[in-house]
């Protein structure tokens, strides 16, 4: 998986591609909670537009990165979902969780 880091301010977004899973969520999950930790990061955007696969590993990693912004009074938002993805989300009965919208192309 690649993981592209983009910050201004306090918002920031990690353009990803690749395939999430239990191999490369670690690397996922590091990058996103060093931005809330250190950065002071206040929005995160996920952008999955290049993300090819994503399996319950990636969805549990999704997990952990909302609950650590909430944690410190920030924001995460999903973006550029393919159907695989939507779909996982949505059969865990995650949707609700989630802030999710389709991601135009200058997201920042």
């Amino acid at each position: 998986m690649n993981i592209k880091v983009e910050r201004t301010d306090n918002t920031s977004l990690i353009r990803l591609s690749g395939r999430l899973d239990v191999s490369s969520a670690p690397d996922l999950r590091k990058a996103a909670i060093a931005l809330y930790r250190k950065h002071a990061c206040k929005a995160l955007t996920l952008d999955f537009s290049g993300v090819s696969y994503s399996d319950t590993a990636g969805i549990a990693t999704l997990l952990d990165i909302l609950s650590t912004a909430k944690a410190h009074g920030a924001k995460l938002t999903l973006c550029g979902l393919n159907d695989r993805i939507d779909y996982l989300i949505d059969i865990n009965g995650l949707t609700r969780f989630f802030r999710i919208e389709g991601c135009p192309s200058g997201v920042l």
